[in-house]
């Protein structure tokens, strides 16, 4: 796979990722369903450690997808995993972003 090297940090990144989107199932935003529909969780998991195991290390989420379940997702399935993750917050204020952004930031403090 491909790799970005960084010259501002020194670090280098594959030039590959994976949106996470469509593993969050139904996102709500009000009473309006603006996520992708029924996911189940097994599947997401699935696929989230079949690009890892192709080499994905970059991961996109935001905590609307799936109102939360994305971060927690990718905390569970890559606890002892080093990976890059981009974290949108599009809720400010909310308690998913509370609970989520501060501990994904660490993650990529760590790494």
């Amino acid at each position: 796979m491909e790799k970005y090297f960084d010259n501002k940090i020194y670090k280098t990144y594959p030039k590959l990722g994976c949106g996470t989107c469509p593993l969050g199932g139904i996102t709500l935003m009000g009473k309006q369903n603006i996520g992708m529909g029924p996911q189940s969780l097994n599947l997401s998991k699935k696929c989230l450690i079949h690009a890892y195991d192709k080499g994905i290390r970059f991961y996109d989420t935001a905590d609307i997808y799936g109102n939360g379940k994305v971060e927690k997702l990718l905390g569970k399935v890559f606890s002892k995993k080093k990976i890059l993750v981009s974290a949108q917050n599009l809720e400010t204020g909310s308690k998913v972003t509370k609970l989520f952004l501060i501990p994904l930031l660490i993650i990529l403090l760590i790494l």
